[in-house]
């Protein structure tokens, strides 16, 4: 007899800290695009990022790569310019508020 484990069925990429999570919690991660129509809902993978604002113009390029990789779990290219770091950084803030 095999132990059966709940699915999550989440956004990918999925974040290292998300993912050891669910793990921790007894589900078995797989891409939200497979979920079936009748599957439950187990929790939302979008979260806002909290750094006290909602454009990254006013942090450093350190603080948007750190923000952007906490956020999907891939560090954007390392050559990858400010102004797409910017971009990058809003367009998941704008995401995680549901705009």
């Amino acid at each position: 007899m095999t132990k059966e484990r709940q699915i999550a069925y989440v956004k990918h990429p999925v974040s290292a800290e998300k993912k050891k999570e669910l793990v921790a919690k007894g589900f078995k991660i797989i891409d939200a695009r497979f979920k079936p129509k009748d599957a439950e809902e187990i929790e939302s993978e979008v979260e806002k990022i909290e750094l006290g604002t909602d454009s990254g113009a006013g942090l450093s390029d350190d603080q948007l790569r750190a923000a952007i990789t906490e956020a999907t779990g891939k560090a954007p290219h390392h050559k990858l310019g400010r102004e797409k770091l910017v971009e990058a950084f809003n367009a998941l803030n704008a995401e995680a508020a549901g705009e």
